[in-house]
């Protein structure tokens, strides 16, 4: 997902083509956006794990070829649930670190 002005998105994107670690880039999808959803991500991606493959399941992307085929709105639901996922992890962790140290 790349969010932001239309002329910056599109100049991110013309530099992650050029990027000989990325291949077989295909855009999903466009729209206008009122806000972001993912303000508080910097570039990054999930590497599907056991840990998260409840969330792939949930949206019908059970393997590699139906994630390929996947519309918009799937692929959008599933980076917000994987953000949610992530984000309570780190809290997660936050906290035991913290009550480690009450201990």
């Amino acid at each position: 997902m790349l969010e932001g002005e239309r002329s910056e998105v599109k100049r991110i994107y013309a530099k992650i083509a050029r990027d000989p670690r990325h291949e077989d880039l295909k855009i999903i999808g466009q729209r206008q956006i009122e806000q972001r959803a993912f303000a508080n991500w910097a570039m990054g991606g999930f590497t599907r794990s056991p840990e998260v493959e409840h969330i792939y399941e949930s949206l019908g992307l059970s393997d590699s070829e139906s994630l390929k085929a996947a519309e918009l709105d799937t692929i959008l639901a599933l980076a917000l649930e994987l953000s949610v996922f992530e984000i309570d992890r780190k809290q997660h962790r936050t906290i035991d670190i913290m009550s480690g140290y009450e201990g």
